[in-house]
């Protein structure tokens, strides 16, 4: 990834800053993920392993897993878990709105409980000058704070290939 910074602009200190951030962007990010999958298998098996136990018998799927199957394994595993998700969502609202009576019945608890934030663009004013600055630091950070999302688009096989991706990852919100 650093070499594709590079070119892009020109410069290789561009891409280091990009590499050495992203990497210390991934250590906490992986860390949190095993230390938490670690806790909970800890919880459940309470007697079983230490959860540095499982944490180490975690890491070694997790490179076993990916020395396998490479990067095309991790992304339909990075697919199948978001059309997971996806589906877990919607499920959830679904259940959620019944729960509440109805999407009619929700909308008037919420409307007894704040009227404001059934307008737009909320009761705050959601889309103020520091809401749009933070939102647009966040989408230009995105390569530095992703970099697992910015991997799979430098590693596709073609130009054709990251263009159709992107149309499809632009109707995502749209589910």
């Amino acid at each position: 990834m650093a070499g594709f910074i590079q070119s892009c602009f020109r410069n290789k200190w561009a891409g280091y800053l990009i590499f050495l951030s992203s990497f210390l962007f991934l250590i906490p990010y992986v860390a949190i993920q095993i230390r938490g999958i670690s806790i909970f298998l800890n919880a459940a098996f309470p007697d079983l392993i230490p959860y540095w136990g499982w944490s180490a018998i975690l890491v070694v799927i997790m490179l076993i897993y990916s020395e396998i199957g490479g990067l095309k394994a991790i992304m339909y595993s990075d697919a199948i878990q978001g059309v997971i998700l996806l589906v877990v969502i919607w499920i959830i609202g679904v259940t959620c709105l019944n729960m509440a009576g109805g999407l009619d019945s929700a909308l008037e608890k919420v409307a007894e409980s704040n009227a404001g934030l059934l307008s737009l663009p909320g009761p705050k004013g959601l889309f103020s000058s520091p809401f749009l600055i933070a939102s647009a630091i966040a989408i230009v950070m995105i390569p530095v704070s992703q970099p697992q999302f910015t991997t799979r688009l430098v590693v596709m096989k073609n130009l054709k290939s990251v263009h159709k991706m992107l149309m499809r990852w632009g109707f995502l919100p749209f589910w």
